[in-house]
């Protein structure tokens, strides 16, 4: 019988154990994963609104000179 409980025993540590180690480390890798994910889209956002808005910053200051050139010459032409 104690060779019975002790193999059984050991049986269900290694088991316990086993089963332990294997979700904390698919815990461990979603946690990383989603964190990895996370930080990337967060970059990816930052980087396409930081160059949509120097883009749409320079069009409009392309825009604006250009009409206020355009308008000058013609003022300058009426007289």
């Amino acid at each position: 019988m104690e060779g019975s409980q002790e193999s059984s025993q050991e049986s269900s540590q290694e088991s316990s154990q086993e089963s332990s180690q294997e979700s904390s480390q698919e815990s461990s890798q979603e946690s990383s994963q989603e964190s990895s994910q996370e930080s990337s889209q967060e970059s990816s956002q930052e980087s396409s609104q930081e160059s949509s808005q120097e883009s749409s910053q320079e069009s409009s200051q392309e825009s604006s000179q250009e009409s206020s050139q355009e308008s000058s010459q013609e003022s300058s032409a009426a007289r």
